[in-house]
């Protein structure tokens, strides 16, 4: 009796415990599940952005600001026309040509009002030490300007304005040799703005490649006024389309996202391993209201083991490779792959990607501006080309441009936009040759108007890219 009278053991009790047990040992597991993951993830992260390091290395192509200041090359200071540039630049005045209305330029065949004749004639004479300073460049072929690029995005590159300025200038004096009947002196004020704009060509960084393409651009509508006014003897033709098919044949664009590459992923991998000094350097181009407060120390082995700034950094050259190839394989086919441009943007901003998603952007239209580039330069080419038979034929304008090929042409150009030849019309007292446009719709040679022309916004892009010579 005394036995029936013991207590049962609870059961109740020992299900809570085991529960207890169980769910404790399943949050261990999730937890060993989880920091081991999460180990795993950060090796094939490290692993993947070593092995897309190693890859650019093993192509020669510089991954930090150390090497990009060596690459593609150094060029000793007694062959290095940068430096006569550099020299010129600093004998500019600065009340030389400015962006006020004055020195916009008329459009092709028209005379030069006598306010801007005066004011552009002005800046030439006052200009002249430094225009013929450039103008003894030419003997140097290499270029390198003097970049401190271990600044990062800080560097200075104060010679791409005075370039412009310079080109400006000499597109002034093309038009005022040319309006006194001095054709050669305007084919020389025209050959120094190519080989102005070409010293540019080992520049590995993308502004220095918009700048030379903005320069070239000056320069072709340089040649167009010219031509409007004076045909040029066929010596010095061949000379300006030989610089002009040199210009054309260089995939600046290629070099400029390279050297891009190398200058936001340093400042991206900053941000993972030295925060403060990428703060620092963020800070240096940064208004008061928008400097950052400096860490009073590095974040620890912490902050690094997270990934954060790794993980944004392997997107960015993952996508900086993807821009790469698409430009390299050149218009059209660029263009008809900028969608990919446009899913690296998509994904950077929807996956929190900082840095990538401020730095990709400002690559995307590079495909278009390539292909505006080789446009201009392309139709110049044809002109140059178009020009030369007509000394052979007493002035005559050819029929179509395959009818250059192959005494002045290998071949007729192409459209960028399209891939198809270059449009070519005989017009009343000349030609047009052109290209259709980033719209790529065929507007029948229609040029854009001068910037001070006010244009409705529903025709601002309804425009081709055109070489008129009315002459």
């Amino acid at each position: 009796m005394a036995a029936d009278s013991q207590p049962a053991p609870s059961k109740p009790r020992n299900l809570i415990t085991r529960v207890i047990l169980f769910g404790v040992l399943l949050v261990g597991i999730v937890i060993v599940a989880s920091v081991v993951s999460f180990a795993v993830w950060r090796w094939r992260l490290r692993r993947e952005i070593n092995l897309r390091i190693a890859a650019i290395h093993a192509a020669g192509l510089p991954v930090n600001w150390e090497e990009l200041a060596k690459w593609p090359s150094q060029v000793p200071d007694s062959e290095n026309a940068a430096l006569i540039y550099t020299n010129a630049i600093a004998h500019l005045h600065a009340d030389g040509v400015s962006d006020d209305y004055r020195f916009e330029l008329p459009p092709r065949g028209e005379a030069l009002p006598d306010e801007m004749r005066s004011a552009v004639s002005g800046a030439v004479r006052t200009n002249r030490v430094a225009l013929e300073i450039a103008c003894t460049a030419v003997e140097l072929r290499r270029s390198r300007y003097p970049v401190e690029y271990l600044e990062g995005p800080n560097a200075k590159l104060p010679h791409l304005a005075g370039l412009k300025q310079l080109v400006k200038l000499l597109s002034c004096e093309a038009v005022l040799k040319a309006d006194a009947g001095d054709a050669r002196g305007a084919a020389k004020a025209i050959e120094t703005s190519l080989d102005t704009a070409q010293s540019l060509d080992n520049e590995p960084i993308l502004i220095s490649q918009l700048t030379a393409a903005s320069l070239f651009t000056m320069s072709c509508q340089s040649l167009e006024r010219v031509l409007c006014r004076s045909p040029l003897d066929d010596e010095t033709l061949g000379k300006i389309g030989q610089h002009l098919i040199s210009a054309e044949a260089t995939n600046r664009f290629v070099m400029g996202l390279i050297g891009e590459r190398a200058l936001d992923g340093e400042f991206i991998r900053l941000a993972q391993d030295d925060v403060r000094r990428m703060i620092t350097i963020a800070n240096q181009g940064s208004s008061d209201e928008e400097k950052a407060e400096l860490p009073s120390r590095n974040p620890g082995i912490g902050w690094r083991f997270l990934g954060f700034f790794e993980r944004d950094r392997n997107f960015f050259l993952r996508g900086m490779e993807t821009n790469i190839l698409i430009v390299a394989a050149k218009p059209p086919a660029s263009l008809f792959l900028t969608n990919e441009t446009d899913k690296l943007e998509t994904q950077a901003r929807k996956g929190f990607y900082i840095c990538s998603s401020l730095f990709l952007p400002g690559v995307s239209r590079i495909a278009v501006r390539d292909a505006s580039t080789r446009a201009s330069l392309n139709t110049a080419i044809s002109a140059v080309a178009v020009e030369r038979w007509r000394l052979t034929h007493h002035g005559a304008i050819p029929d179509l441009l395959k009818d250059l090929v192959p005494s002045f042409l290998p071949a007729v150009p192409i459209d960028p936009f399209d891939g198809q030849p270059l449009r070519f019309k005989r017009l009343p007292t000349g030609y047009v040759i052109y290209s259709i446009g980033a719209d790529r719709q065929d507007d029948g040679g229609k040029e854009r108007p001068p910037r001070s022309v006010q244009i409705p916004r529903d025709q601002r892009n309804h425009f081709d890219i055109t070489f008129t010579v009315e002459r």
